[in-house]
């Protein structure tokens, strides 16, 4: 992990978070994951969709085994994210390019991400615990790994 400044994101490695039990938290930070990369950025909620009290938005794009790759033969891919704590889920699905948004109550995710079928199909792929803070963005761009 290193630290910057006050108005520097944070790195952490996903997989030494994970061993260890840390977890990203509000504020700004960033979690670098292999193969999904996760920030928080109270500065770009002004950009996306107005989250509403108490709602911040998971936004992001979601590519083909390596960044900018869109899914073959035109597909999509479902998002779905789903509360740790009881709650119901909110999904999308991803435009032509893989850029997706979901506005959702501040809390702790599981974010997955699933081809959404016709000619191309594989398995879903989920990202653990996805903080989300009210009136902020937080990023998740996803690299779908299981058919490359």
């Amino acid at each position: 992990m290193s630290e910057r400044d006050d108005h520097q994101p944070i790195e952490i490695d996903r997989r030494r978070a994970l061993r260890t039990g840390a977890a990203a938290v509000a504020g700004a930070g960033v979690l670098w994951a292999a193969p999904s990369i996760l920030s928080i950025d109270a500065a770009s909620a002004a950009t996306a969709a107005p989250p509403g009290p108490g709602n911040g938005n998971i936004s992001g794009t979601v590519s083909f085994c390596q960044p900018g790759n869109p899914a073959p033969q035109g597909g999509a891919w479902n998002v779905v994210a789903a509360p740790v704590s009881p709650g119901p889920s909110s999904s999308t699905t991803t435009d032509a390019f893989g850029a997706y948004l979901l506005t959702v109550p501040a809390g702790t995710y599981n974010v997955t991400f699933t081809p959404a079928g016709g000619p191309f199909n594989g398995p879903s792929e989920t990202v653990n615990n996805v903080v989300v803070v009210a009136s902020a963005t937080t990023t998740l761009d996803h690299i779908y790994q299981s058919t490359c």
